[in-house]
């Protein structure tokens, strides 16, 4: 086999039929040095193609890889599978010449082989083609395109009624998200899958209640649903008891104070100012209106939770509830100190984990749940899930009493819709695929946050131990207002963000945040995000001179750089 191949992003997969032969096929491209991203199966115990059909279309078109091998017993029905995604091109070959004109003629970019028709070696002869063979272009890729034409309208007119501002509206958000750089540390790119179910007939259901004891007739099927991500969460989380009600994080967290707290009980969390949620107790929210809200915060010399304040702070006012999490904090938190300082004082402690909650499922941030009393979380950051909330805990008498807090304390029915798109999400998130993205992602934000240092930056705590970075622009004399337009219109999207010790206002603030999340979905690695590094400091030097036809003039080759990059990163294609 050529060598000519090796920096391809190469996948494969199989149903039972194909197992045997997938292995022996990933054992020998792996031995050439080609790296290869195995999405199952996993046995050869029976499985259903179509599963691993729609998986292999999915990293398609997403970008995560330029090629893929899909193995059934006949290639026929795992290639069919993935052929009803826009993008995919996968053909069944079972010599050279069909692998050959695929990519000459068809810009393949799956192949799909029928393992009980081709032995392996002919199996490798067909991958060394599929993999060497360029496509011609010219007249074939017309044809090609009048396919994703097709495909394009025959798609459209499922969803898209005569509506056209709505339409315009989806279509002009869809184009954005395709052409700009995803900053925001609170975003992701969630799979076609799981927005496919959360775009479901569950839409049409009303489920009050639990599995087996709903207030409405007809849930036979939605309680397999639920039932289905529970199991899943608890699962990933290694966890006794989980809620996956909570219609998003805030609600999930107000579900625990109805549950553990009355009106005026003393809670202690990270002040918004340093870093902290404003459901954590601010001023402006719930949590700071129903309850007496003390605020800890960071270290001034080095940004790092103090937590000797934490503990001063905790024995001074004796909370019932001690807060850890934050929505713009950098370092890893101490979960084992915060549980030691609640216990000293018989306090519940609560892990709000939403940021960190795809990195701790991936096994690359520390693990709450040895430690915390209750944790909540989004489902949409680092999960990659749909926007929604969840509550879990090791405590199965806590989770009754959190039960009843969610419903019917809080919420009526539960938007089955989107927890069968969180069933989705679970699965997805408990692969080694997905502890693969996990731990890209932190690459990324610390290669990131390495180049934005070597450019000059300021960054809170220092450096980064998750998928965010928490910038200082006080020294650039920008404020994080200033950063966020200008940025934008340079094509990358992020957030102006309060810094701590700022003295700007929250609307205008010092600091900004980004984060890598999104944009590892998309398949950037360290060098994309170095390349971003430089796109912001050529904005923000340009804002410090305070010119505009300087800061026009940058902010417009910027945008066309990183219209450049995202189309060598398509996503939803």
């Amino acid at each position: 086999m050529k060598n000519n191949i090796i920096n391809l992003k190469v996948a494969i997969t199989s149903d039972h039929a194909g197992f045997e032969l997938k292995q022996k096929i990933r054992s020998q491209l792996e031995g050439l040095g080609i790296h290869i991203l195995d999405l199952g199966a996993d046995s050869s115990d029976p499985v259903d193609y179509p599963d691993y059909g729609r998986a292999m279309a999915e990293h398609i078109t997403s970008g995560q890889i330029d090629r893929g091998i899909a193995l059934c017993g006949t290639g026929i029905g795992i290639s069919i599978s993935a052929n009803r995604f826009k993008g995919v091109r996968a053909a069944l070959c079972h010599n050279v010449t069909t692998a050959t004109q695929a990519r000459m003629h068809n810009d393949a970019n799956i192949l799909a082989i029928g393992a009980r028709h081709t032995n392996f070696e002919d199996a490798l002869k067909c991958i060394d083609a599929f993999l060497n063979t360029g496509f011609e272009g010219n007249r074939h890729a017309r044809r090609i395109a009048k396919i994703d034409e097709k495909f394009s309208l025959s798609q459209k007119n499922d969803y898209i009624s005569e509506d056209k501002e709505l339409s315009q509206a989806l279509a002009n958000e869809l184009k954005r998200q395709q052409n700009t750089v995803e900053l925001i540390a609170s975003e992701n790119f969630t799979s076609i899958t799981t927005m496919n179910y959360q775009g479901s007939v569950l839409t049409n259901k009303y489920a009050e209640g639990y599995p087996g004891k709903r207030y409405y007739g007809g849930c036979e099927f939605v309680d397999v649903i639920e039932n289905l991500a529970i199991e899943r969460l608890k699962d990933l989380y290694s966890c006794k008891w989980a809620n996956v009600q909570p219609n998003s994080g805030s609600q999930a967290n107000q579900a625990v104070f109805l549950a553990l707290l009355k009106p005026g009980d003393t809670i202690l969390g990270m002040s918004l100012s340093a870093g902290g949620h404003l459901t954590h107790g601010a001023i402006p929210n719930q949590s700071g209106k129903y309850f007496n809200s003390i605020f800890y915060g960071v270290r001034k010399e080095d940004g790092i939770i103090d937590y000797a304040e934490v503990r001063k702070l905790a024995k001074k006012y004796r909370p019932k509830l001690i807060i850890a999490g934050a929505s713009a904090y950098s370092s890893k938190i101490d979960f084992k100190l915060f549980k030691e300082i609640s216990k000293e004082i018989d306090a519940y402690l609560l892990v709000d984990m939403a940021h960190y909650s795809g990195l701790i499922a991936g096994k690359c941030y520390p693990d709450p749940l040895p430690f915390a009393d209750v944790c909540t979380s989004t489902t949409h950051k680092t999960l990659r899930g749909p926007r929604g909330g969840i509550i879990l805990s090791n405590n199965e008498e806590l989770g009754k009493k959190i039960d009843k807090a969610v419903f019917p304390g809080l919420q009526g029915g539960p938007l089955m819709h989107v927890i069968a798109a969180k069933a989705s999400a679970f699965k997805e998130a408990n692969t080694e695929s997905f502890k693969n993205y996990s731990k890209q992602t932190i690459k990324n934000a610390k290669a990131l946050c390495t180049a934005l240092i070597k450019k000059g930056f300021d960054i809170v705590s220092g450096g980064t131990d998750c998928h965010m970075v928490l910038i200082d622009l006080e020294r650039k004399k920008v404020t994080g207002k200033e950063a966020e337009e200008s940025l934008d219109r340079g094509g990358i999207t992020c957030n102006k963000n309060s810094v701590p010790f700022d003295k700007q206002s929250p609307f205008v603030t010092s600091g900004i945040r980004v984060g890598t999340a999104a944009g590892t979905t998309r398949g950037f690695k360290e060098d994309q995000f170095e390349f971003i590094a430089e796109c912001i400091s050529k904005i923000i030097d340009a804002l410090t001179t305070k010119n505009k036809e300087v800061i026009n003039n940058v902010e417009t080759e910027v945008l066309e750089d990183i219209k450049e990059l995202c189309k060598k990163f398509p996503i939803y294609q």
